[in-house]
Protein backbone atom coordinates (compact mmCIF):
# COMPACT_ATOMS: atom_id res chain seq x y z
CA UNK A 1 0.00 0.00 0.00
CA UNK A 2 2.83 2.25 1.06
CA UNK A 3 6.59 2.58 1.82
CA UNK A 4 6.81 3.53 5.52
CA UNK A 5 9.93 5.47 7.30
CA UNK A 6 9.96 6.26 11.00
CA UNK A 7 10.49 10.21 11.59
CA UNK A 8 13.24 9.97 14.18
CA UNK A 9 15.40 6.93 15.47
CA UNK A 10 13.42 7.25 18.63
CA UNK A 11 9.57 8.13 17.33
CA UNK A 12 6.98 6.33 16.94
CA UNK A 13 5.18 8.59 13.98
CA UNK A 14 6.16 7.24 10.52
CA UNK A 15 6.04 8.82 6.83
CA UNK A 16 5.44 7.86 3.19
CA UNK A 17 8.37 7.32 1.55
CA UNK A 18 9.41 8.39 -1.93
CA UNK A 19 12.05 8.98 -3.98
CA UNK A 20 12.56 12.83 -4.70
CA UNK A 21 12.76 12.19 -8.64
CA UNK A 22 9.77 9.73 -8.62
CA UNK A 23 6.34 9.93 -7.29
CA UNK A 24 5.77 6.21 -7.25
CA UNK A 25 5.55 5.20 -3.97
CA UNK A 26 4.45 1.67 -4.18
CA UNK A 27 7.68 0.13 -5.69
CA UNK A 28 10.64 1.88 -4.31
CA UNK A 29 11.51 0.49 -0.81
CA UNK A 30 13.63 2.36 1.87
CA UNK A 31 15.71 -0.31 3.77
CA UNK A 32 17.93 0.52 6.18
CA UNK A 33 21.38 -1.24 6.82
CA UNK A 34 21.38 -5.01 8.61
CA UNK A 35 24.87 -4.12 9.62
CA UNK A 36 25.05 -4.55 13.32
CA UNK A 37 27.06 -1.60 14.35
CA UNK A 38 24.59 0.74 11.59
CA UNK A 39 21.33 -0.79 12.74
CA UNK A 40 18.84 0.37 15.91
CA UNK A 41 19.95 -1.25 18.73
CA UNK A 42 17.57 -3.90 20.08
CA UNK A 43 17.18 -7.37 20.33
CA UNK A 44 16.05 -7.74 16.79
CA UNK A 45 17.96 -4.93 15.40
CA UNK A 46 17.96 -4.97 11.71
CA UNK A 47 14.71 -7.01 11.47
CA UNK A 48 12.99 -6.11 8.32
CA UNK A 49 9.12 -6.21 8.19
CA UNK A 50 5.75 -5.30 6.40
CA UNK A 51 2.09 -4.61 8.33
CA UNK A 52 -1.01 -5.12 7.17
CA UNK A 53 -3.04 -2.32 5.97
CA UNK A 54 -5.52 -2.59 8.86
CA UNK A 55 -2.87 -1.61 11.55
CA UNK A 56 -2.37 1.49 12.77
CA UNK A 57 1.12 3.94 12.76
CA UNK A 58 1.38 7.42 13.80
CA UNK A 59 0.52 9.61 11.22
CA UNK A 60 -0.62 7.34 8.79
CA UNK A 61 -3.86 6.13 6.91
CA UNK A 62 -5.12 2.65 7.10
CA UNK A 63 -7.38 1.61 3.67
CA UNK A 64 -8.32 -1.91 5.51
CA UNK A 65 -8.51 -2.68 1.82
CA UNK A 66 -11.02 0.03 0.06
CA UNK A 67 -10.62 3.14 -1.06
CA UNK A 68 -13.45 4.92 0.71
CA UNK A 69 -12.39 3.96 3.71
CA UNK A 70 -8.79 5.37 2.90
CA UNK A 71 -10.79 8.63 2.07
CA UNK A 72 -12.46 9.41 5.04
CA UNK A 73 -9.84 7.61 7.78
CA UNK A 74 -8.07 10.54 9.87
CA UNK A 75 -3.93 9.94 10.06
CA UNK A 76 -3.71 8.21 13.28
CA UNK A 77 -2.82 9.89 16.25
CA UNK A 78 -0.85 6.71 17.75
CA UNK A 79 1.20 4.15 16.59
CA UNK A 80 -1.15 0.46 17.37
CA UNK A 81 0.30 -0.56 20.90
CA UNK A 82 1.44 -4.01 18.89
CA UNK A 83 3.80 -2.55 17.10
CA UNK A 84 5.44 0.64 19.61
CA UNK A 85 7.38 -2.25 20.97
CA UNK A 86 8.93 -3.18 17.23
CA UNK A 87 9.98 -0.08 17.23
CA UNK A 88 12.24 0.15 20.20
CA UNK A 89 13.70 -3.79 19.29
CA UNK A 90 15.24 -2.33 16.35
CA UNK A 91 13.02 -3.76 14.20
CA UNK A 92 12.64 -1.70 10.37
CA UNK A 93 9.36 -1.21 9.19
CA UNK A 94 9.32 -1.16 5.76
CA UNK A 95 5.79 -0.92 4.40
CA UNK A 96 2.15 -1.45 5.06
CA UNK A 97 0.59 -4.40 2.85
CA UNK A 98 -2.44 -4.95 0.91
CA UNK A 99 -5.68 -6.65 2.37
CA UNK A 100 -8.87 -7.85 1.10
CA UNK A 101 -11.15 -5.23 1.36
CA UNK A 102 -12.53 -4.92 5.42
CA UNK A 103 -10.55 -8.35 5.93
CA UNK A 104 -13.29 -10.30 3.84
CA UNK A 105 -12.56 -13.29 1.66
CA UNK A 106 -11.78 -11.97 -1.86
CA UNK A 107 -10.65 -13.99 -4.42
CA UNK A 108 -7.99 -11.12 -6.90
CA UNK A 109 -11.00 -10.74 -9.64
CA UNK A 110 -13.29 -9.62 -6.81
CA UNK A 111 -10.18 -7.09 -5.49
CA UNK A 112 -11.64 -4.06 -7.03
CA UNK A 113 -10.23 -1.24 -5.17
CA UNK A 114 -6.62 -2.14 -5.08
CA UNK A 115 -5.29 -4.60 -7.46
CA UNK A 116 -4.75 -8.13 -5.48
CA UNK A 117 -1.18 -9.04 -4.41
CA UNK A 118 0.60 -11.72 -6.60
CA UNK A 119 1.33 -14.61 -5.64
CA UNK A 120 4.64 -16.01 -6.24
CA UNK A 121 4.15 -20.01 -5.60
CA UNK A 122 3.69 -21.85 -9.17
CA UNK A 123 3.10 -19.87 -11.89
CA UNK A 124 2.93 -16.62 -10.02
CA UNK A 125 -0.91 -16.65 -11.71
CA UNK A 126 -2.98 -18.34 -7.97
CA UNK A 127 -4.90 -16.76 -5.65
CA UNK A 128 -2.47 -15.06 -2.79
CA UNK A 129 -5.55 -16.24 -0.40
CA UNK A 130 -7.08 -13.98 2.43
CA UNK A 131 -7.12 -11.94 4.22
CA UNK A 132 -3.61 -11.10 4.86
CA UNK A 133 -2.55 -11.52 1.02
CA UNK A 134 0.01 -8.54 1.10
CA UNK A 135 1.45 -9.59 3.93
CA UNK A 136 1.62 -13.76 2.94
CA UNK A 137 2.76 -12.15 -0.42
CA UNK A 138 5.37 -10.12 0.36
CA UNK A 139 7.16 -13.59 2.68
CA UNK A 140 6.84 -15.43 0.30
CA UNK A 141 8.30 -13.28 -2.26
CA UNK A 142 11.25 -10.67 -0.92
CA UNK A 143 14.41 -12.58 0.56
CA UNK A 144 15.34 -9.24 1.98
CA UNK A 145 12.01 -9.44 4.08
CA UNK A 146 12.29 -11.42 7.38
CA UNK A 147 8.63 -11.52 8.95
CA UNK A 148 5.33 -10.27 7.78
CA UNK A 149 2.55 -9.24 10.04
CA UNK A 150 -0.76 -9.83 9.61
CA UNK A 151 -4.44 -9.97 11.38
CA UNK A 152 -6.23 -13.15 11.90
CA UNK A 153 -9.88 -13.06 12.88
CA UNK A 154 -11.05 -15.73 10.91
CA UNK A 155 -8.19 -17.19 9.09
CA UNK A 156 -6.89 -14.36 8.29
CA UNK A 157 -3.30 -15.78 8.81
CA UNK A 158 -3.14 -19.43 8.66
CA UNK A 159 -5.26 -19.43 4.62
CA UNK A 160 -2.96 -17.03 3.06
CA UNK A 161 0.23 -19.16 4.59
CA UNK A 162 -1.57 -21.83 3.73
CA UNK A 163 -1.44 -20.16 -0.47
CA UNK A 164 1.17 -18.27 -0.52
CA UNK A 165 3.31 -21.41 0.73
CA UNK A 166 5.49 -20.12 3.95
CA UNK A 167 4.77 -20.10 7.97
CA UNK A 168 1.67 -18.60 9.53
CA UNK A 169 0.87 -17.99 13.24
CA UNK A 170 -2.19 -17.24 14.59
CA UNK A 171 -1.25 -16.44 18.51
CA UNK A 172 -3.80 -17.24 21.47
CA UNK A 173 -6.26 -13.98 22.76
CA UNK A 174 -4.84 -11.56 24.67
CA UNK A 175 -1.07 -12.68 23.47
CA UNK A 176 -0.09 -9.63 21.06
CA UNK A 177 -1.25 -6.31 22.28
CA UNK A 178 -4.03 -3.89 20.15
CA UNK A 179 -4.26 -1.77 18.03
CA UNK A 180 -6.06 -3.27 14.84
CA UNK A 181 -9.03 -2.03 13.27
CA UNK A 182 -11.68 -4.02 14.88
CA UNK A 183 -13.32 -6.61 12.84
CA UNK A 184 -15.11 -8.43 15.48
CA UNK A 185 -13.19 -7.86 18.38
CA UNK A 186 -13.91 -10.97 20.94
CA UNK A 187 -11.29 -12.67 17.78
CA UNK A 188 -9.37 -10.25 16.14
CA UNK A 189 -5.34 -10.63 16.51
CA UNK A 190 -2.17 -9.92 14.97
CA UNK A 191 0.05 -12.71 13.62
CA UNK A 192 3.32 -13.74 11.61
CA UNK A 193 4.10 -14.60 8.13
CA UNK A 194 7.53 -15.96 7.59
CA UNK A 195 10.10 -18.32 5.44
CA UNK A 196 12.11 -19.21 8.12
CA UNK A 197 10.39 -21.38 10.87
CA UNK A 198 13.60 -20.15 13.36
CA UNK A 199 13.09 -16.47 12.61
CA UNK A 200 9.07 -16.05 13.31
CA UNK A 201 9.66 -18.23 16.69
CA UNK A 202 12.42 -15.64 17.49
CA UNK A 203 10.57 -12.80 16.22
CA UNK A 204 7.65 -14.25 18.74
CA UNK A 205 9.74 -14.78 21.50
CA UNK A 206 10.06 -10.87 21.51
CA UNK A 207 6.88 -9.89 20.36
CA UNK A 208 4.30 -12.28 22.09
CA UNK A 209 3.47 -10.89 26.31
CA UNK A 210 5.60 -12.80 28.11
CA UNK A 211 2.55 -14.16 30.27
CA UNK A 212 1.43 -15.64 26.59
CA UNK A 213 4.79 -17.97 26.58
CA UNK A 214 5.84 -21.18 28.42
CA UNK A 215 9.09 -21.27 29.91
CA UNK A 216 9.89 -24.34 29.64
CA UNK A 217 7.57 -25.06 26.97
CA UNK A 218 5.58 -28.32 27.78
CA UNK A 219 6.01 -31.00 25.23
CA UNK A 220 2.79 -32.27 23.37
CA UNK A 221 1.28 -35.40 25.27
CA UNK A 222 -1.27 -36.16 22.85
CA UNK A 223 -2.17 -35.64 19.27
CA UNK A 224 -5.83 -35.50 17.68
CA UNK A 225 -7.01 -36.28 14.37
CA UNK A 226 -10.51 -34.44 14.46
CA UNK A 227 -12.60 -36.58 12.20
CA UNK A 228 -15.53 -34.63 10.71
CA UNK A 229 -13.36 -31.51 10.04
CA UNK A 230 -10.78 -33.62 7.70
CA UNK A 231 -14.44 -34.90 5.94
CA UNK A 232 -14.51 -32.07 2.98
CA UNK A 233 -10.84 -32.36 2.24
CA UNK A 234 -9.45 -33.80 -0.55
CA UNK A 235 -8.41 -37.50 -0.17
CA UNK A 236 -4.96 -37.28 -1.32
CA UNK A 237 -3.99 -34.25 0.43
CA UNK A 238 -5.71 -36.41 3.59
CA UNK A 239 -3.49 -38.91 3.22
CA UNK A 240 -0.44 -37.03 3.30
CA UNK A 241 -1.72 -34.79 6.04
CA UNK A 242 -2.13 -37.94 8.17
CA UNK A 243 0.86 -39.78 7.74
CA UNK A 244 2.75 -36.62 8.42
CA UNK A 245 0.21 -36.57 11.92
CA UNK A 246 1.28 -40.27 12.67
CA UNK A 247 5.75 -38.85 12.17
CA UNK A 248 4.94 -36.55 14.95
CA UNK A 249 3.04 -38.92 17.28
CA UNK A 250 6.68 -40.76 16.38
CA UNK A 251 8.68 -37.86 16.98
CA UNK A 252 6.91 -36.42 20.31
CA UNK A 253 6.28 -39.94 21.63
CA UNK A 254 2.65 -38.87 22.04
CA UNK A 255 -0.48 -40.61 22.26
CA UNK A 256 -2.61 -40.13 18.75
CA UNK A 257 -6.23 -40.48 18.69
CA UNK A 258 -9.21 -40.00 15.98
CA UNK A 259 -11.74 -38.37 17.67
CA UNK A 260 -15.47 -37.42 15.62
CA UNK A 261 -16.35 -33.81 17.31
CA UNK A 262 -19.84 -34.88 16.62
CA UNK A 263 -19.81 -38.36 18.22
CA UNK A 264 -18.66 -36.76 21.04
CA UNK A 265 -21.12 -34.33 20.95
CA UNK A 266 -24.03 -36.72 20.47
CA UNK A 267 -22.79 -39.15 23.15
CA UNK A 268 -22.69 -35.95 26.16
CA UNK A 269 -24.27 -32.81 24.65
CA UNK A 270 -24.34 -29.83 26.63
CA UNK A 271 -28.23 -29.53 28.24
CA UNK A 272 -28.21 -25.86 26.95
CA UNK A 273 -27.92 -27.27 23.30
CA UNK A 274 -31.35 -29.06 23.45
CA UNK A 275 -30.19 -32.14 21.31
CA UNK A 276 -29.22 -30.33 18.43
CA UNK A 277 -26.78 -31.75 16.22
CA UNK A 278 -23.74 -30.21 16.78
CA UNK A 279 -23.37 -28.72 12.85
CA UNK A 280 -26.36 -27.48 14.06
CA UNK A 281 -25.78 -25.79 17.17
CA UNK A 282 -22.93 -24.20 15.90
CA UNK A 283 -22.48 -22.53 12.24
CA UNK A 284 -25.68 -20.71 12.96
CA UNK A 285 -24.04 -19.13 15.94
CA UNK A 286 -21.09 -18.63 14.01
CA UNK A 287 -22.70 -16.56 11.06
CA UNK A 288 -23.55 -14.39 14.23
CA UNK A 289 -20.19 -13.10 14.27
CA UNK A 290 -20.77 -10.93 11.17
CA UNK A 291 -22.73 -8.66 13.03
CA UNK A 292 -19.96 -7.01 14.75
CA UNK A 293 -17.89 -7.13 11.78
CA UNK A 294 -20.53 -4.89 10.27
CA UNK A 295 -21.52 -2.76 12.80
CA UNK A 296 -17.94 -1.64 14.05
CA UNK A 297 -17.85 -0.04 10.18
CA UNK A 298 -21.19 2.17 11.12
CA UNK A 299 -19.13 5.32 11.95
CA UNK A 300 -17.73 4.95 8.59
CA UNK A 301 -20.44 4.57 6.50
CA UNK A 302 -21.70 7.55 8.65
CA UNK A 303 -19.46 9.46 8.12
CA UNK A 304 -18.61 8.68 3.76
CA UNK A 305 -22.55 9.45 3.69
CA UNK A 306 -22.18 12.67 5.27
CA UNK A 307 -19.55 13.88 3.51
CA UNK A 308 -20.47 12.31 -0.19
CA UNK A 309 -24.01 12.49 0.42
CA UNK A 310 -23.97 8.56 -0.66
CA UNK A 311 -23.26 5.05 0.36
CA UNK A 312 -19.46 3.99 0.72
CA UNK A 313 -18.66 1.35 -2.64
CA UNK A 314 -17.54 -1.74 -1.67
CA UNK A 315 -16.49 -5.26 -3.27
CA UNK A 316 -19.37 -8.11 -4.03
CA UNK A 317 -18.37 -9.50 -1.39
CA UNK A 318 -19.03 -7.76 1.20
CA UNK A 319 -22.33 -6.14 -0.55
CA UNK A 320 -23.07 -9.82 -0.38
CA UNK A 321 -22.22 -9.98 3.36
CA UNK A 322 -23.29 -6.74 4.73
CA UNK A 323 -26.80 -7.49 2.92
CA UNK A 324 -26.83 -10.35 4.92
CA UNK A 325 -25.87 -9.04 7.98
CA UNK A 326 -28.72 -5.97 8.13
CA UNK A 327 -30.75 -9.51 8.57
CA UNK A 328 -29.53 -9.93 12.15
CA UNK A 329 -30.86 -8.19 15.24
CA UNK A 330 -28.76 -7.56 18.80
CA UNK A 331 -30.52 -10.49 20.24
CA UNK A 332 -29.69 -13.28 17.44
CA UNK A 333 -26.43 -11.99 17.27
CA UNK A 334 -26.31 -12.26 21.39
CA UNK A 335 -27.57 -15.62 21.22
CA UNK A 336 -25.10 -16.94 18.51
CA UNK A 337 -22.17 -15.32 20.77
CA UNK A 338 -24.31 -17.38 24.12
CA UNK A 339 -23.67 -20.35 22.24
CA UNK A 340 -20.01 -20.13 21.27
CA UNK A 341 -19.38 -19.81 25.04
CA UNK A 342 -21.13 -23.18 25.23
CA UNK A 343 -19.24 -24.83 22.76
CA UNK A 344 -16.16 -23.60 24.13
CA UNK A 345 -16.98 -25.22 27.83
CA UNK A 346 -17.81 -28.41 26.32
CA UNK A 347 -14.58 -28.54 23.96
CA UNK A 348 -12.69 -28.06 26.94
CA UNK A 349 -14.23 -30.52 29.02
CA UNK A 350 -14.95 -32.97 26.54
CA UNK A 351 -12.38 -33.22 24.20
CA UNK A 352 -9.49 -31.67 25.77
CA UNK A 353 -9.61 -32.82 29.22
CA UNK A 354 -10.42 -36.19 27.74
CA UNK A 355 -7.08 -35.83 25.79
CA UNK A 356 -4.70 -34.41 28.29
CA UNK A 357 -5.94 -31.15 28.31
CA UNK A 358 -3.28 -28.83 27.18
CA UNK A 359 -0.91 -30.19 26.48
CA UNK A 360 -2.84 -32.05 23.38
CA UNK A 361 -2.33 -30.95 20.08
CA UNK A 362 -5.30 -30.98 17.43
CA UNK A 363 -4.67 -31.27 13.70
CA UNK A 364 -6.93 -28.98 11.97
CA UNK A 365 -7.30 -29.01 8.35
CA UNK A 366 -7.45 -25.19 6.21
CA UNK A 367 -9.18 -26.50 2.83
CA UNK A 368 -8.41 -28.41 -0.13
CA UNK A 369 -5.43 -26.72 -2.52
CA UNK A 370 -5.91 -26.80 -6.27
CA UNK A 371 -5.06 -24.61 -8.97
CA UNK A 372 -6.96 -21.37 -8.28
CA UNK A 373 -6.65 -18.54 -11.01
CA UNK A 374 -6.57 -15.41 -10.62
CA UNK A 375 -8.50 -14.50 -13.36
CA UNK A 376 -11.01 -16.98 -11.84
CA UNK A 377 -14.16 -16.32 -10.85
CA UNK A 378 -15.15 -18.22 -7.19
CA UNK A 379 -17.53 -21.14 -8.54
CA UNK A 380 -16.25 -23.42 -6.43
CA UNK A 381 -18.68 -24.29 -2.73
CA UNK A 382 -18.19 -21.17 -0.53
CA UNK A 383 -17.60 -21.96 2.84
CA UNK A 384 -20.49 -21.60 5.57
CA UNK A 385 -18.94 -19.09 7.25
CA UNK A 386 -18.70 -16.15 5.19
CA UNK A 387 -14.49 -14.93 6.34
CA UNK A 388 -13.72 -18.65 7.28
CA UNK A 389 -11.52 -21.08 4.68
CA UNK A 390 -13.31 -24.06 5.26
CA UNK A 391 -16.86 -25.29 7.37
CA UNK A 392 -16.36 -25.40 10.74
CA UNK A 393 -18.23 -28.73 11.47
Amino acid sequence: MVTLKPQSKTSHAFESFRLKSSDDHFSTFALESRIKTQARPGALAGTCIVVKDNIDFKGMKNSVGNKAFYDVCPPRNESATCIQPLNEKGVVVVDKAKMSSFANWEEPIESTDYQAPWNPREDGYQSPGGSSSGSAAAAATYDWLDIAIGTDTWGSVTRPALWCGCYGLRPSFGAVASGIEPCCQVYDTAGILGRDLHKCRDFAVEWLSPAALQSPPMSFASIIWPIDFWKPTDAKQNAIAQAFAQQMKTFLNAEYAEVSFEATWLASPPAQAASKPLPEYINEACDMQEYDAYHNLDDFRENYHRQYNHAPYVSPPNQKSWKFTKTISKEARNKGFARLDVYKKWFEDAILAANNNNNTLIIMPQESMQSRYRDELPTYASPIHPRASTPLL
